[in-house]
């Protein structure tokens, strides 16, 4: 698993990098390091936007009731994508400016709840000792408030 995580990450910046320097013999070096922290600076305000609405409306709903996974998914991909907006790359940017989109937050939350549900599944049931309906445990209960 770590082996995984480290050769994306060596990926991912490799790629990173190796687009960089694409668009900078386009545009010129400093164009697209300006263009790499504009970005960044402009989707950390978006998000920030989007992040003080959302808190409003998880707000809101905390008073009707309880809250929604749809809310949930909404503040986890806002994070998501004001991470990857902050985290210097052209590659991010575009990942993070997806992101700040409502359908594609939702169905890229719905793809990664589905997964982690399914595998937090398989993990908390797979060593799990069968229980025996045969055994009874006896005792008393005492009431602390006398």
């Amino acid at each position: 698993m770590i082996v995984v995580a480290l050769t994306l990450l060596l990926v991912w910046l490799y790629a990173e990098v190796a687009l960089l320097l694409y668009v900078s013999q386009h545009i010129g070096f400093l164009s697209a390091l300006l263009l790499t922290i504009v970005s960044g600076g402009v989707g950390y305000l978006v998000v920030r936007r989007q992040l003080m609405r959302l808190a409003h409306r998880l707000a809101r709903e905390l008073n009707e009731g309880p809250l929604t996974v749809d809310a949930l998914v909404d503040m986890i991909g806002l994070l998501a994508a004001g991470l990857l907006m902050i985290t210097p790359g052209l590659i991010t940017d575009v990942a993070g400016s997806l992101l700040l989109v409502p359908p594609v937050r939702r169905v890229v939350g719905k793809y990664v709840f589905g997964k982690w549900s399914r595998w937090k599944f398989a993990t908390t049931t797979r060593f799990r000792r069968p229980l025996d309906d045969d055994r009874v445990i006896d005792g008393v209960v005492e009431d602390d408030k006398e």
